[in-house]
């Protein structure tokens, strides 16, 4: 339902990300000034990643139901889960 669309939507949300960042990376690296490219690696990709999950969590609040919406607990406990299980 809604939530599969939304996982689904968001994944390749943030794959197009992923890819448009190391592509802009890559493309200052090969092209622009080291100075360029260096402030853009250290100082404007975290925060791009930060307001990349602002979006998704604005959108997460706009397509899902409160009912429908994990909350942060909720995944820590099934990210421990998976992890733990994999480790055995």
């Amino acid at each position: 339902g809604r939530q599969l669309r939304y996982t689904r939507q968001a994944t390749l949300a943030w794959t197009g990300f992923f890819i448009a960042n190391a592509t802009l990376s890559a493309l200052l690296y090969a092209l622009a000034p080291h100075a360029v490219w260096s402030f853009y690696a250290s100082l404007l990709t975290a925060p791009l990643v930060g307001l990349m999950f602002v979006a998704e969590h604005l959108w997460r609040l706009r397509v899902l139901p409160p009912e429908e919406r994990p909350r942060i607990a909720d995944v820590f406990r099934v990210w421990r889960q998976r992890t733990s299980a994999k480790g055995s």
